[in-house]
């Protein structure tokens, strides 16, 4: 659930009715303690994520630091400081929780699971983010049903792509290299011939699709 939806009388209701939850909390929320004292480390996409975990009375809370996160923090904290719009007050009451946030559940698990569960949120945002920005299934114009339906079918193919496209880019570290829309334009300039005979191949592939080819070689059949 998002942080927003928590509440102890929710949290007990779910207990009640023997349901499993994964819940945000605020950073000012008293299940946080005001120190934290770390007991394990983890990798999570290349970055070292700090863990610790302690029962509380409605559940269990699971506390994470992400130090490049605390760094990215603490550096616009100070900027605000040089530039006189916070003081150094304001920095020592924070330190504590900078690149730190805590999360709740029902049941005792490895951090690092957990960790992987909530970030696993965010690829459902993203793919909406996608559907609406680079696919705009927004604008629709549409007023017939059947219509509204095939429309949001071909949306539905086109946002699989998008995410298969999204996956390899994962997998080899590429996300800050190439984009999916640069993966897409580069590869329509492929061009199949037929001719009459009806052989097929390939007109010229450039040297940049090649190497976008052998990504996905899987999925693009060159034969």
């Amino acid at each position: 659930m998002d942080r927003r939806l928590f509440s102890e009388p929710i949290i007990r209701d779910l207990r009640k009715l023997k349901m499993h939850y994964i819940v945000p909390l605020r950073r000012n929320s008293t299940l946080v303690p005001d120190k934290v004292k770390f007991d394990s480390a983890f990798m999570y996409n290349g970055r070292p994520i700090r863990a610790s975990r302690k029962a509380s009375r409605i559940g269990y809370i699971y506390i994470y630091q992400d130090p490049m996160m605390r760094a990215e923090e603490e550096s616009s904290i100070l900027r605000d400081i040089a530039s006189s719009e916070k003081d150094m007050e304001y920095f020592e009451n924070k330190k504590n929780s900078l690149g730190v946030f805590a999360i709740i559940l029902g049941l005792d698990r490895n951090p690092s699971e957990i960790y992987e569960l909530y970030k696993s949120r965010e690829e459902v945002e993203q793919a909406f983010d996608a559907m609406k920005g680079g696919l705009e299934s927004d604008k629709t114009y549409l007023r017939d049903n059947e219509k509204v339906k095939r429309f949001f079918f071909i949306v539905f193919l086109a946002l699989r792509i998008r995410l298969r496209i999204l996956k390899v880019l994962k997998d080899h570290n590429l996300l800050g290299k190439m984009s999916i829309n640069e993966i897409i334009f580069e590869l329509s300039k492929m061009e199949r011939i037929v001719e009459k005979s009806g052989a097929e191949y390939f007109a010229a592939v450039p040297k940049k699709v090649e190497k976008i080819v052998d990504l996905f070689s899987d999925m693009i059949s060159m034969g």
